[in-house]
């Protein structure tokens, strides 16, 4: 192939490249805003778009009769990436192992699901229910232990309805990597909802880790099943010469290769609109981490959020609101580019922000150390009110690494000195590395390229693919440094830095002189490159780096805007839809009138744990002869230890078995098994365990044996409290499963209320019930809706007030209201939709009230045309839902007046 097209359809933009090899390769680029969102919802537009632009530019046929006319590869990381959610029984072990097996695959993680997680049932249902998943990874238990575990865990999965983000009418992939022995029994459990597949178990022993299988099961299941879903891939996929790829992974198969060809340690750094990835490769063996929260677009608050004071640094000091107001603009409109100078200096302190985050967590990983965080405020600074009291993050520097390699639009797009100052002020290096970046974003390319021929993909990869920025040389004490290369000398000061202008020079020597750092020849590879060689004679102790090696001048791009956020009303006849997370009791029906605060559905479902007895192997009897030594049936109550089968063996010996637990015989297996299932407890039998008598203790000492904390959920027969005596240990135990309720030092008791959450959801509007499902209803009726830009906060429903602020209403303030959120409050508002509004102020407290922003960040009043259709409603029932959702399938906030 000496002509061909390389496509990656990335989260903001989607690249075009056109490779040429006429006597040594040669490429020419073009892109495009990604349409994989509204109003287009079809990824081929965005790239024919591309494909077109490059056609105009090059002269070179590329598209003809409506498909590629030359051979086409193509990666992918449209809406965010692949995201996934998985599963495991505890999550320090077999979640943990799913979630390395996922990043592997390329994928975001979502949300992690396990027993141990903290969360009641009802609120992993509700976790689940809010996502809009690719693939679910449905890890748990080791081979040959109890099955109850999975099982639970799929009927909470079953019970979330949980659908595709790319086509919510599709069955979501559910890719099982568990205890084997449960494989079956969470099919059956998760029934034809879902598209059920098989990997061998991730965590076979708690001292065995096999994840490459469920790795490569992932990108089989991505291919068949998800891509063919996303909107355009159907066509997409026909027309290309290899499957298409997860970003990420053709990245990584890119970095193995390249490995295998070239000495030493090799840091690479992906950064995206959702996620960073960065891959540490040496010898052929790549480690990839994933920062899910860090990227450009839809993790930029993320990004301002765990840097901390550090982000206006580099800046050389910022206005903060102006500051947080950019980043959420960024955040609001993913496919926005920048358009102005100081949009431009934001984005790349952002990169830098995300690179230095994203390697410490990277490096912490590999050290088994995984990285806490406790995130900062918006406020930015590095002293006062924090939400966890974090001090300032501490100093970071990169060593150990041969070569940097970034990668991601902001570093293969930006001029080479940007760059460079990304990379420098981000990690710090210490010692001599070389910096590169990876030319006009080739890596993905090349690396689904790397899939079907290795060899080409190197060959193009050094040959044009990697630009070499420089070589850094700091020692990590402030020091003179001295170097020279060849006849070129240069010499910095101490606490000074240098450039010496030097272009690659493959086999050249670099003497440097510095405390901490040797002679340094380099037999293979470059020294040097566009910028020559970086000498950073400041140390790596507080330094500033706001510091850059050259002064910063460019021309910032043209703004282009993606698919920006529709905002806008609707008039007329509207509907809403109010359900609640699980099923219940629907209390409306269709052509029902209800009102505001009419109940439309309530629920207080308990999930009780099924219980896997395996009774022909306790009575050691074949299993087709269990069902005559049984001793209860299907549908029977039975308590704890009673005995549900018994045999009397050859000599008489009578061996028996006991209940698990309080309960109802569910089903008998074929196979020799009998299920049960837990009791549910009355919602209004509120438990006392008396600790105190329990333990021998005068009621004032039981406090201190309690070994349980409020609104901890507890199990039955768990312990409460425990005395150590000279016998052992003295347990008080909870009689019943449930969530700590009250500790009592005065009667020496605890309280354990049953495991049990009332939930319901009112109409919020008035109107007439049109449709009725399983969680509740859709409520029709005359009204306006307004779509904005974000939301946060909750939901509210209350009358409108147009243009002033009145107690009990839903606050509409036509102009950017002087008042703050506090007297709002104390003033009786339910609820504030403003034009604009800074950022920061909604993101530092606990909000009294939902609040709804229509155009952008920052003092801006809504428009009067708005005003104007929304003042005939004032004091009208409204419902405003400030919900707000940026991946793909995305979810804005809205306003609804009904008549």
């Amino acid at each position: 192939m000496n002509r061909l097209v390389l496509v990656d359809v990335g989260s903001t933009t989607t690249k075009a490249i056109l490779l040429e090899n006429e006597g040594g390769w040669r490429y020419r680029r073009h892109e495009a805003p990604t349409t994989v969102e509204a109003p287009h919802s079809d990824v081929t537009v965005g790239m024919f778009a591309a494909l077109r632009g490059l056609e105009a530019e090059t002269g070179v046929t590329i598209v003809a009769d409506g498909r590629p006319a030359l051979p086409l590869f193509v990666t992918s990381s449209a809406g965010g990436g692949l995201a996934m959610v998985v599963t495991g029984l505890v999550g320090a072990v077999t979640a943990r192992s799913a979630e390395r097996a996922a990043m592997g695959a390329g994928a975001l993680i979502l949300d992690t699901i396990a027993l141990d997680d903290g969360r009641v049932p009802y609120r992993k249902v509700e976790a689940l229910r809010r996502l809009r998943p690719d693939m679910l990874l449905f890890a748990g238990g080791f081979d040959g232990e109890a099955i109850s575990g999975p099982v639970l865990l799929a009927e909470l999965v079953r019970e979330s309805r949980l659908t595709p983000r790319l086509d919510p009418a599709a069955r979501l992939p559910v890719l099982f990597a568990g205890n084997v022995g449960a494989r079956a029994f969470v099919e059956d459990t998760l029934g034809d909802r879902f598209l059920f597949q098989t990997a061998p178990n991730l965590r076979p022993g708690s001292d065995v880790e096999n994840l490459e299988p469920t790795r490569t099961a992932i990108h089989e299941t991505f291919m068949e099943h998800v891509m063919s879903h996303a909107p355009g891939y159907a066509a997409l996929t026909e027309w290309v010469e290899a499957p298409i790829l997860p970003t990420p992974f053709a990245v990584t198969l890119l970095l193995e290769t390249l490995s295998r060809r070239q000495p030493g340690r090799l840091l690479a750094i992906d950064i995206g609109g959702a996620t960073t990835d960065v891959f540490t490769a040496e010898d052929g063996k790549v480690t990839r981490t994933v920062s899910p929260n860090l990227g450009m677009s839809y993790s930029a608050l993320n990004v301002a959020r765990i840097s901390g004071a550090w982000l206006p640094r580099v800046l050389g000091g910022w206005d903060e609101d102006d500051l947080v107001n950019r980043i959420g603009e960024k955040h609001v409109r993913p496919t926005r580019l920048p358009g102005t100078r100081d949009d431009v200096r934001v984005e790349r302190a952002l990169a830098a922000a995300a690179v230095r985050e994203a390697v410490r967590e990277h490096l912490a990983v590999l050290e088994g150390t995984p990285l806490s965080r406790d995130t900062e405020d918006l406020s930015l600074r590095s002293t006062g009110r924090r939400k966890r009291g974090r001090a300032a993050d501490p100093e970071f520097s990169l060593e150990g690494y041969r070569a940097v390699i970034g990668s991601g639009g902001i570093l293969s797009h930006s001029p080479r000195e940007a760059s460079a100052h990304i990379l420098v002020r981000a990690l710090q290096p210490v010692g001599v590395v070389n910096l590169a970046v990876d030319r006009a974003f080739l890596f993905p390319h090349l690396g689904v390229l790397a899939e079907s021929d290795p060899e080409l993909a190197v060959e193009i990869a050094t040959a044009i693919g990697i630009v070499p920025l420089g070589t850094v040389v700091a020692p990590r004490k402030r020091s003179k440094v001295r170097v020279a290369a060849g006849a070129a000398e240069c010499r910095a000061r101490s606490g000074e830095t240098a450039v010496l202008p030097l272009e690659t020079s493959p086999g050249e020597s670099l003497t440097v002189k510095a405390r901490g750092i040797a002679s340094v020849p380099v037999a293979e590879g470059t020294v040097g490159g566009r910028l020559g060689v970086l000498v950073d004679a400041r140390g790596r102790r507080d330094v500033d780096p706001a510091v850059t090696f050259f002064p910063e001048s460019f021309d910032p791009p043209p703004e282009r805007v993606g698919v920006a956020a529709e905002t806008g009303l609707d008039e007329g006849r509207l509907r809403v839809r109010r359900e609640i997370a699980v099923t219940g009791d629907v209390l409306v029906a269709v052509g029902d009138e209800v009102a505001t605060d009419t109940t439309v559905a309530r629920s207080t479902k308990t999930f009780p744990r099924p219980f896997f007895l395996n009774v022909a192997a306790d009575l050691g009897v074949p299993a087709e002869e269990v069902g005559g030594l049984l001793k209860v049936k299907e549908g029977e109550e039975v308590e704890v230890k009673q005995v549900v089968a018994r045999h009397t063996g050859a000599l008489g010996a009578v061996t028996e078995v006991g209940a698990p637990i309080t309960g109802t015989v569910e089903r008998i297996l074929a196979d020799g098994r009998v299920v049960f299932r837990e009791s549910e407890e009355v919602p209004s039998e509120v438990r006392a365990v008396e600790v105190a008598r329990d333990l021998g203790l005068r009621r004032a000492e039981a406090l201190r044996h309690v070994v349980v904390e409020l609104g901890q959920e507890v199990s039955e027969g768990q312990p409460v409290a425990r005395k150590l005596t000279s016998r052992g240990y003295w347990l008080s135990k909870s009689p019943i499963r449930g969530t700590v309720h009250r500790i009592d030092s005065e009667f020496g008791i605890v309280l354990v209320a049953p495991l049990i959450e009332k939930l319901e959801i009112a109409a919020g509007l008035p109107g007439r019930v049109v449709e009725v499902t399983r969680r509740g209803a859709v409520i029709e009726g005359e009204g306006i809706r307004l779509r904005g830009l974000w939301g946060t906060g909750g939901e509210a429903a209350a009358p409108l007030s147009v243009g002033e602020p009145r107690s009990g209403h839903l606050f509409v303030a036509g102009e950017s209201p002087t008042e703050s959120l506090e007297a709002l409050a104390e003033a009786g508002v339910r609820g504030l939709v403003v034009g604009g509004t800074d950022l920061r102020g909604l993101l530092d407290e606990a909000l009294p009230f939902p609040v709804f922003v229509v155009e952008g960040f920052g003092p801006r009043d809504l428009p009067e045309t708005i005003v104007d259709r929304l003042r005939p409603y004032d004091g009208r029932p409204a419902l405003l839902d400030s919900t707000t959702e940026l991946r793909a399938g995305v979810r804005r906030p809205f306003l609804a007046v009904f008549s």
